[in-house]
C-alpha cells in the first residue's frame, strides 16, 4: 500500500520595527510684506524687507514687530499671525515651517517712491490712486457724483466719463447734437430728440403685425418698448431703424414711446425739420407703444385734431431720442 505524506509548510512572519524617524529640530520662519512698512524680529534675525527669512531651533519664541512707514498705515497681519489683527506685535512659538503676512497702506514721503513702489495718500475722499508708468497719479472722484460713470484709459491717463449731465433747457443742443425736449426733476440728465428723420413702418411681419408686443406707453418706456421689438420682429420696423441709427458718434437711440413722443410735440416749435414735410404720410410719426388693438400701433399726428390708432404695417417718419 503507498502510504500518504503530508507537507505542512508553515510560515512564520517576523516584523522588525522600522526605525524611529527623528523630528526636525530647526523650521524656517518666513515673512511677506507689502511696501509701506517694515517687520523685525525679537531675535533671528528678520528685519524685512532686507531680511525677511529666519531659520529657528522647534520651540522657540519670537516676537515680530510691524512699524509703518511715515505717512503710512499697518493695516494688519495674515497668516500665522492672523490671531493678532492690527496690533503692532505678534509673538509666536516655531514648531513648525511658518509663513507671516503684514499688510501697508500709503508710502513715505506723502508721495511714495518709484523706486521702492511705495503707494502714496490720496488728497481726498474715494479719490483712485494707479501706476501710470512713471509715478503714481491720483484721479479725484467727479465733482457731481449723480448718474453713471465709467472709468477710461485715454493717453496713457485715466478719467471718468459719464455722469449726471446739467445746466441744459428745453431746446439746448443735447449732448449728441439733438434738441433737449425734457430735463429730469432733479436737474440731472433728460431726453433729446435727433435731428434727422427716418421713415418705416411699425412692424410688418406676421407675428408683430397681429400680436401685442407686450409694449408701454410711459415715459422711460421707450427704450424697453424698442429692445422688445427688436427681440420678437423682424428687422422691417421703426425700432430697428431708431435703434441703429448714429449722430455725432452716439448710438444709443432708441423708438419714443407714446408719452415720449408727446415731449416731442410738445416742443415742436424748438425741434428744427418736425412736421415740415406737407406730404401725407409724413404728417405722422411712430411711437413704440401699441394700442389695444393688436394690429394697431400709436403715432402722433402733426394734425392735433386728428390722433388715432393706425394699422402696423404702414410706414410713417421716425424720430429717435435717447437719454442723457
Amino acid at each position: 500500500m503507498d502510504r500518504i505524506f503530508s507537507l505542512v509548510l508553515v510560515w512564520i512572519f517576523v516584523s522588525y520595527p522600522a526605525e524611529a524617524q527623528k523630528k526636525p529640530t530647526r523650521f524656517n520662519l518666513t515673512v511677506n510684506l507689502t511696501s509701506g512698512g517694515t517687520v523685525s524680529s525679537s531675535s533671528g534675525g528678520i528685519s524685512c524687507p532686507s531680511i525677511c527669512t529666519a531659520t529657528l531651533n522647534a520651540g522657540a519664541s519670537i516676537t515680530l514687530t510691524a512699524a509703518a512707514d511715515p505717512n503710512a498705515e499697518f493695516l494688519g497681519w495674515a497668516d500665522a499671525c492672523g490671531f493678532a489683527g492690527t496690533s503692532a506685535t505678534c509673538t509666536l512659538t516655531i514648531n513648525q515651517d511658518t509663513i507671516v503676512s503684514a499688510s501697508f497702506l500709503g508710502g513715505s514721503g506723502g508721495g511714495g517712491s518709484t523706486e521702492s513702489g511705495g503707494i502714496p495718500v490720496g488728497t481726498e475722499p474715494n479719490s483712485l490712486l494707479y501706476w501710470n508708468g512713471v509715478a503714481w497719479a491720483e484721479l479725484l472722484p467727479p465733482a457731481d457724483t449723480r448718474g453713471q460713470f465709467t472709468l477710461k484709459l485715454i493717453d496713457g491717463g485715466l478719467t471718468w466719463e459719464g455722469g449726471c449731465i446739467t445746466g441744459l433747457a428745453v431746446g439746448d443742443p443735447g449732448p449728441a447734437g439733438g434738441t433737449v425736449i425734457a430735463i429730469n426733476g432733479d436737474g440731472c440728465g433728460g431726453l433729446e430728440v435727433a435731428p434727422d428723420e427716418l421713415f418705416g413702418p411699425w412692424a410688418t411681419d406676421e407675428y408683430c403685425n397681429h400680436n401685442h408686443v407686450g409694449t408701454q406707453r410711459a415715459v422711460g418706456t421707450g427704450e424697453e418698448n424698442t429692445q422688445q421689438i427688436i427681440t420678437l420682429c423682424d428687422r422691417n420696423t421703426a425700432a430697428y431703424l431708431a435703434s441703429t441709427y448714429t449722430h455725432n458718434g452716439f448710438s444709443d437711440w432708441y423708438l419714443p414711446s407714446y408719452e415720449e413722443l408727446r415731449l416731442v410735440f410738445n416742443n415742436r416749435p424748438l425741434v428744427p425739420g418736425l412736421c415740415d414735410n406737407p406730404d401725407a404720410n409724413h404728417r405722422w410719426y411712430w411711437s413704440s407703444s401699441e394700442s389695444s388693438a393688436s394690429w394697431n400701433a400709436l403715432p402722433l399726428c402733426c394734425d392735433p385734431t386728428s390722433q388715432w390708432d393706425v394699422n402696423k404695417g404702414v410706414g410713417f417718419p421716425v424720430r429717435p431720442i435717447r437719454a442723457f
